[in-house]
């Protein structure tokens, strides 16, 4: 990737999450992965679903990416109550997990098998704190 596109990308830590979870939600064969702010805001998501052998993940839709994030925080706090997970409507697993980046906290939202919810959540917390702190953009290539 050249180091413009990083740069422009770094401009927009909305966009470069977006891509962060969308190539997660593909790496990890999820429903859905949503990062929402401590307001229950989306800031980002994807959703995936599997495409003959492979599987794709695409923009999530605005309509259920602003329902998963407005139950993130509630979705939390019952999974750490219940030690069990929600479900949902079609009977799969919801899970949300906070995560602090860049001096905000936000929480991370997945639809999916836990283990690889957990495993993509791993993933995603350690990218979305390199998103989001200034300090980690992509500096400029001197010519």
């Amino acid at each position: 990737m050249s180091s413009d596109r990083r740069l422009r990308r770094s401009d927009r830590p909305q966009l470069a999450s977006r891509y962060c979870l969308q190539s997660l939600t593909r790496r990890h064969r999820l429903s859905a992965m949503v990062l929402a702010d401590d307001q229950g805001r989306l800031v980002a998501g994807a959703e995936g679903e599997p495409c003959g052998p492979g599987y794709l993940a695409n923009r999530v839709a605005d309509g259920y990416g602003r329902q998963l994030a407005s139950i993130a925080r509630e979705t939390f706090e019952t999974n750490a109550r219940r030690d069990e997970d929600l479900t949902d409507r079609f009977g799969e697993p919801v899970r949300a997990l906070p995560v602090h980046a860049g001096g905000r906290r936000f929480f991370l939202v997945t639809v999916g098998t836990p283990r690889d919810a957990d495993a993509a959540c791993v993933a995603a917390s350690s990218a979305l704190r390199r998103i989001f702190d200034p300090s980690n953009a992509p500096q400029p290539i001197a010519a």
